[in-house]
């Protein structure tokens, strides 16, 4: 397979961020299918990523469910490591997902066989994953067994070949969210990891050094989600005892501070139509803000039971919610991704 430059490559998503502005957009959304799916394991809720380029869902929980966008129907299933799935990431422009598995580490899947490629063995607990398109680099925060710091893991995305290890020399150790614990802005090469203390905190890593930048502290408590807009640069924080944090990515500043509602896990951000969305499981639903006024709209999105994680595809407008149904109550609904129309 050829590989695409990293100046394709943001040619490639460059267009597919700016083409959606070229034309009028409404602020209405609504739930349009809900698609089956399989919880994680060892306690870690499902993950999802999205490649815009091939209008192709992917959910990890017990495996990996492929779904089609276009129709919402899963139409595979791709197998990995011990099926103790823990977060995914997906490179659109290689057309390739990472997955982190509690039990045996990263593995590479090529999408357009939906094979397993490669493998990376990790001898502690990973936590979380994200990859810069541009580069191809991929990141896994996971604790360093050489220091006992809470690590950052890059990899040379088409071979997992291991190119850096970043220590976080600070007092924190970032955990939490599998998936959207760890996030790139391509634009601006920058790696924000969340982490989930009192108080909440956002770790920062350049990656064109491979360097620990700063910890942004006095964010939301219990930091749990992290999300970037890369055309404003702006880096947004979800915290579990409901606040949400904007922060200046330029400065590593915190701007301002808004409280959607108790309990917010997933954070997903739409930089087309400049809106936020939360994902509150204490009310089953996504609470929407408004990145012009930073605001929290009235509107809501009810979705399923113990919605935790989120991914979006702002090029067609779709906002994937992973209702988890982790209450194991008798007649709780089971495990669901929510597809949701934004425009």
């Amino acid at each position: 397979m050829r590989l695409i430059s990293a100046a394709r490559a943001r040619s490639v998503l460059q267009a597919a961020l700016i083409l959606p502005l070229l034309g009028s957009l409404t602020y209405s959304q609504s739930v349009i299918a809900t698609i089956p799916a399989s919880d994680g394991t060892e306690g870690n809720p499902m993950t999802i990523a999205v490649n815009p380029l091939t209008s192709r869902v992917y959910i990890a929980g017990s495996n990996v469910e492929v779904v089609n966008e276009k129709t919402n129907q899963v139409i595979g299933t791709i197998s990995v490591g011990s099926g103790q799935l823990q977060g995914i990431a997906v490179d659109p422009t290689l057309n390739r997902a990472y997955v982190i598995d509690n039990a045996d580490g990263l593995f590479a899947i090529d999408l357009n066989t939906n094979t397993v490629v490669g493998n990376y063995g990790f001898s502690s607990n990973v936590n979380g994953i994200a990859v810069n398109p541009f580069t191809h680099r991929v990141y896994v925060q996971a604790p360093d067994p050489a220091t006992g710091q809470a690590g950052m893991f890059v990899f040379e995305g088409a071979s997992l070949k291991l190119l850096a290890t970043i220590d976080d020399s600070g007092t924190y150790q970032p955990f939490g969210n599998p998936q959207d614990q760890v996030v790139v802005n391509p634009v601006t090469n920058m790696i924000y990891t969340a982490v989930n203390l009192f108080p909440g905190a956002v770790w920062v890593i350049d990656g064109k050094t491979n360097t620990s930048v700063t910890t942004i502290t006095g964010l939301a408590d219990l930091a749990y989600g992290v999300d970037v807009d890369p055309a404003r640069n702006l880096v947004w924080v979800s915290g579990q005892f409901g606040q949400v944090s904007e922060v200046n990515g330029a400065t590593n500043t915190l701007i301002s501070n808004s409280n959607p509602n108790t309990y917010i896990n997933g954070i997903s951000v739409d930089p087309v139509r400049q809106r936020v969305y939360a994902i509150s499981t204490g009310g089953d639903e996504v609470q929407i803000i408004n990145e012009k006024t930073n605001t929290v709209e009235a509107t809501t999105i009810p979705v399923g039971g113990a919605p935790v994680n989120s991914a979006i595809d702002y090029v067609h407008g779709l906002l994937y919610v992973g209702n988890t149904g982790e209450t194991y109550q008798p007649g709780a609904p089971p495990p669901s991704v929510s597809a949701i129309k934004l425009q």
